[in-house]
């Protein structure tokens, strides 16, 4: 009986592992989609490029004076809404194509800033711009995106299962509590990303930018 539970935990353990992973490459679809989105916009109009860039403008490189309070704020705020949107997917049992878009459009977003500081400043500098501004809290905040999607996807299904069988509600509530919990978590580490951006901007945005 002991083995067989230590079995069955590693494979709970693999399965959710592999399930990060696949959302992870789910959301490296999305950056690739940026990329080739940008080009399009870049020949032709960029309105919308601009509007999705200023909706998630803390990954966005710029030469603009901002406080490092805005640096935070722009940072933060963005990832918080997804957040918020991937745990209102999982409370509802329809929210897995939400939870699944909101994965999409991050990476989308992550894709267009990219491409958007090499258009900008040339592959040489605009690596050394990305690698520091841009890759860090993109990959960071991407991994705990891919969680709270897992989770969301997770609720959800049983949630939509639950309207078929209706014998699984009290799981259903205490997996609800327990999203709520992950979710101030996520959060709380969706903070200390964006204090590391912060950070980075504070202490390489003069040396970077200016020595262009």
């Amino acid at each position: 009986m002991k083995i067989y539970r230590t079995l069955s935990c590693r494979t709970s353990e693999e399965r959710a592992q592999s399930g990060v992973q696949m959302l992870l490459l789910w959301l490296l679809g999305g950056v690739f989609a940026g990329t080739f989105l940008h080009m399009q916009w870049q020949s032709g109009d960029s309105v919308t490029g601009s509007c999705f860039l200023r909706l998630f403008g803390g990954l966005a490189v710029t030469e603009e004076s901002r406080t490092l309070w805005d640096v935070f704020c722009g940072a933060a705020l963005p990832v918080l809404l997804l957040l918020g949107g991937m745990l209102y997917a999982g409370c509802s049992a329809v929210g897995q194509p939400l939870a699944a878009a909101i994965l999409f459009l991050r990476g989308i977003a992550v894709g267009l800033s990219g491409a958007a500081c090499f258009a900008a400043y040339g592959l040489r500098h605009g690596l050394m711009l990305a690698g520091t501004m841009i890759l860090p809290e993109a990959f960071l905040s991407g991994i705990l995106l891919a969680y709270a999607a897992k989770d969301a996807l997770k609720l959800s299904a049983r949630s939509f299962g639950y309207l078929f069988h209706g014998n699984a509600e009290p799981e259903i509530c205490t997996e609800r509590k327990n999203i709520h919990l992950k979710w101030l978590g996520l959060a709380a580490l969706t903070l200390a990303v964006a204090a590391l951006h912060t950070a980075l901007v504070w202490g390489f945005t003069t040396k970077l930018l200016g020595g262009g």
